[in-house]
């Protein structure tokens, strides 16, 4: 398939799977398209690859990373979430952006999709 993503130039480019792969077998640190491409793909395994990138030092890879994260399996990448957002001290709060205020929506958002949808869920 193919992906219409951000690069870190927030131009938009095509990531194919093959694309994603590669990425991922090179080694070396994945770029936002990837990151983006790989959250787009509904692809479980790629889940790994996300959960460091929670903790890049460029804030804009975090949130991809963490959309990525739920879009991909919002249940099984909860915990991950959870930690880094305990891991943001919550004097943060007041900054703009507030990242942890950011993870905490998220994680919101994805409870309220489960309770309309009729899923089963506690609390999250």
């Amino acid at each position: 398939m193919e992906y219409n993503v951000l690069n870190h130039n927030n131009a938009f480019c095509t990531v194919t799977d093959a694309d994603i792969e590669n990425a991922v077998k090179s080694g070396e640190p994945l770029p936002r398209a990837i990151i983006q491409a790989m959250g787009r793909s509904h692809d479980d395994k790629y889940l790994e690859y996300m959960y460091p990138i929670l903790y890049h030092d460029v804030n804009y890879m975090r949130q991809d990373a963490a959309l990525g994260i739920i879009n991909l399996n919002g249940r099984k990448g909860l915990e991950a979430l959870k930690e880094r957002e305990r891991s943001i001290d919550a004097s943060l709060y007041d900054e703009f952006p507030s990242e942890k205020a950011g993870l905490s929506v998220l994680r919101k958002v994805r409870r309220v999709f489960f309770v309309i949808s009729g899923q089963k869920t506690g609390w999250i």
